[in-house]
């Protein structure tokens, strides 16, 4: 007797087992369409943004991957028809409508029946902010209706912040409250105090995000690139493939850190005259280091150091990678130091001390030429 009792509680932890896999986030849908066709794919999980495709049979469909906590997937047919859903881990079932993908079904997932609820309460703004910013672009406007306009669009850009911070401060715990946090600070506006503020709520499963992890990263940098903090190291390989490695100037140059790129036309401007600068105070063991936002452009990076003729700089790459790597950026040099806008440079000292910051989050490019005057005494 207890044999059989024992495999039947065996047989049940299994059976559990079997019907909700926690480990994993599995999808299975179906999809109004007589013809087979295949699905694009793309969901986030704890590096970036993943492309993928699953196969639609006879109407129906089954997309699994290893995804053990929630993460927002979007469902793609072509270039217009697109079902955006956050998913939770286990089972849920999906009906997609052929022409109508946004009007979905999503059985199995509580965050997403919380992230659309909200998504309506939002609605409106969205859609005015949708009408105004197509007057900004219509050329029949006069010049004062689209100055008008535009004022119209921060209003409801606040308006709709406004909306997102109240959810984050009543749902805590959740994914989609920090995925809300992370798009305010970088495509709302959001200002960094308040993002501090609102992150510093945060408890639980939200803080397992890669949202938070990225948004303390970008908020970490704003503190790091700023004047009196020790300059963050890094190391790479240069222009000339050799390794280059910060810590080894600490103690011996001044740096001047230029954040530029080969297709930054006011970053090109600039050029000349720091070239100027170097050639004055290269003797009081004064280095330029350039940081260049051409991951993707090598070939323009180069043709770009040779036709300005700053071969005599230190020339590395920011180490920014494509969307498939969106969350995890250690490499990236520019997040390191807060810089969000081109061009943007900092004065080091041979402490290794941030002592001037001009450009983006600073004072004019025109100041270090005085600045280094007093360092130097000409």
């Amino acid at each position: 007797m207890k044999k059989i009792l024992g495999l039947l509680v065996c047989l049940a932890c299994f059976s559990c087992n079997v019907s909700v896999d926690n480990r994993k986030t599995t999808i299975k849908g179906t999809l109004d369409e007589k013809k087979d066709v295949t699905l694009c794919v793309v969901y986030v999980n704890d590096k970036g943004y993943v492309e993928d495709t699953v196969n639609v049979k006879n109407g129906k469909f089954e997309w699994s991957r290893p995804l053990d906590y929630p993460t927002e997937v979007k469902f793609m047919l072509g270039a217009s028809q697109t079902a955006s859903m956050w998913t939770e881990p286990g089972v849920m079932k999906l009906a997609l409508k052929v022409g109508n993908f946004a009007d979905y079904t999503l059985e199995g997932s509580k965050l997403n029946e919380m992230a659309r609820a909200f998504e309506k309460e939002v609605q409106e703004e969205y859609q005015k902010m949708k009408e105004v910013g197509e007057k900004i672009q219509n050329e029949n406007f006069s010049d004062e209706e689209k100055k008008q306009a535009r004022e119209d669009y921060k209003v409801i850009n606040q308006q709709i912040i406004t909306k997102n911070l109240e959810f984050v401060k009543n749902h805590t715990n959740s994914y989609y409250a920090a995925s809300l946090l992370f798009n305010m600070q970088f495509r709302r506006g959001l200002s960094s105090e308040e993002a501090r503020r609102y992150l510093n709520l945060l408890t639980g499963k939200a803080l397992d995000s890669p949202y938070v992890r990225r948004l303390r990263q970008n908020l970490d940098g704003e503190i790091n690139g700023s004047v009196g903090r020790n300059a963050s190291l890094f190391s790479t390989k240069d222009i000339n493939g050799e390794l280059f490695d910060l810590v080894q100037l600490i103690g011996k140059k001044y740096v001047i850190l230029d954040f530029w790129a080969s297709w930054c036309g006011p970053c090109r401007k600039l050029n000349p005259h720091l070239k100027e600068i170097y050639e004055k105070y290269k003797k009081e063991e004064l280095i330029v280091v350039c940081v260049a936002d051409d991951d993707s452009s090598r070939e323009m990076w180069r043709k770009a150091v040779h036709d300005d003729g700053l071969e005599q700089f230190v020339h590395v790459l920011r180490g920014l990678r494509g969307m498939e790597y969106f969350f995890d950026v250690e490499a990236d040099i520019s997040l390191k130091y807060g810089v969000h806008s081109l061009p943007t440079k900092f004065l080091i000292d041979k402490n290794g001390v941030i002592v001037g910051r001009y450009g983006e989050g600073g004072k004019p490019h025109e100041v270090m030429d005085s600045e280094l005057k007093k360092i130097f005494g000409y």
